[in-house]
């Protein structure tokens, strides 16, 4: 059931609320200079993330108890929505620069596939492939502030910690976005290029289909995982069965984006007809309903995973539940 509402509902509005803030972006950030439009959103991207990492400390201290629920209410939802701000300005910078610089060819798609993809597998950073519906983070709790590093330095360690996040927010997120740049753009030039409603229904079957198949791949990947450690094996071989799981579950939810935004560009706005009045529904229904179930940080590309560092219980799976959050405790 986790698994349904994470693919039918919180991934679904996690798209719409991404595909309006970038358009309105498009639209509004100085839409004849690309290159100023994407340099401003790579630094406010860049910037907002980092600097969110390096302070989670002080808000914790400061935010993390409210006197009352009102307040409690507008700071976290401020910091929500400034964190999906933040990520979509820091994608959409990478991104639209790419597309700028290098074309949008399929050469181009391919280097930024390769190149982001051999980093992560270097940093043993691949999880971070699979965003909502395979990871959902919720608006409460006492991880709400949390922007976990590649090497979890402490600030009692000052240089190393901000390093530790630069890596973090500066390399790894970006090489996430050439991963998804690359196999998106693929997307854009063999499915169906000329034929944008089959496009959008061939990226839906494929990104669903993936995403379901992955529910009992991640059963299976555990059953493996637990094995692997009774046994004693190395290392390398979690990381590697991690890592592989990781890529089908991150194909699968590149194509889920793909097929949800172009179906509000093929059916509920056509052609563009309102160029204001399409992304700005996008934007309101996508956020808001996420906040209603207590799920607007998963608007945030945020935190850092190490594959193969799992304990037994959870290796393998994915971080896409939502009633086992509440239940559970």
């Amino acid at each position: 059931l986790d698994n349904i509402v994470c693919i039918f509902v919180i991934g679904v509005l996690v798209v719409f609320y991404w595909r309006g803030t970038w358009l309105l972006l498009d639209y509004n950030l100085y839409p004849e200079d690309v290159s100023k439009n994407v340099w401003i959103c790579v630094a406010i991207g860049n910037g907002g993330l980092f600097l969110a990492a390096i302070f989670q400390e002080t808000l914790k201290k400061h935010v993390m108890s409210p006197s009352n629920i009102c307040i409690w209410i507008f700071y976290y939802h401020f910091h929500s929505y400034a964190m999906g701000f933040f990520s979509v300005c820091h994608w959409r910078g990478i991104w639209n620069g790419l597309d700028h610089y290098t074309g949008r060819t399929d050469e181009s798609y391919l280097y930024s596939l390769l190149v982001g993809q051999t980093i992560l597998f270097v940093l043993r950073s691949s999880r971070m492939i699979s965003g909502p519906p395979s990871l959902v983070l919720f608006d409460t709790g006492k991880s709400f502030f949390n922007c976990d590093s590649r090497f979890e330095q402490t600030p009692d360690k000052p240089e190393l910690y901000t390093l530790d996040h630069l890596l973090s927010v500066v390399v790894i997120m970006n090489c996430v976005v050439l991963v998804w740049r690359g196999v998106w753009g693929l997307g854009d030039n063999y499915f169906y290029p000329d034929d944008l409603e089959k496009s959008c229904w061939l990226s839906i079957g494929v990104g669903f289909g993936v995403l379901l198949v992955n529910i009992p791949l991640q059963i299976l990947g555990n059953i493996i995982y637990r094995w692997s450690l009774n046994k004693g094996w190395p290392l390398f071989f979690r990381v590697v069965l991690e890592d592989l799981l990781h890529v089908v579950s991150g194909f699968g939810v590149i194509h889920h984006w793909r097929g949800v935004w172009l179906m509000q560009d093929v059916y509920f706005f056509p052609d563009h007809e309102n160029l204001s009045l399409s992304p700005g529904i996008s934007h309101i229904t996508g956020y808001l309903g996420l906040a209603l179930i207590l799920t607007s940080m998963s608007n945030a590309t945020i935190g850092s995973y190490v594959s193969g560092s799992a304990p037994a219980s959870t290796g393998c799976f994915l971080e896409n539940y939502y009633f086992r959050y509440y239940f559970s405790k």
